[in-house]
């Protein structure tokens, strides 16, 4: 799936130089923002944070 977003290039630089920084891709950064989201508005459980990641295929170390 592909999600395309707006945002401004002022706003895409500082994505991409904190990724970067980060040693994340934009994808990866991204991911992670939305996974952290989910998790602190959710409060998942151990078991319910397994079940985002398998169906996100979230792997906070894999290179994207």
């Amino acid at each position: 799936m592909v999600i395309s977003v707006r945002i401004s290039d002022e706003e895409g630089n500082l994505v991409k130089a904190y990724a970067a920084r980060n040693g994340l891709s934009v994808s990866q950064f991204l991911r992670k923002a939305v996974y952290d989201q989910f998790d602190n508005d959710y409060s998942l459980t151990k078991e319910e944070k397994e079940v985002v990641r398998e169906l996100t295929s979230y792997n906070p170390q894999a290179k994207i």
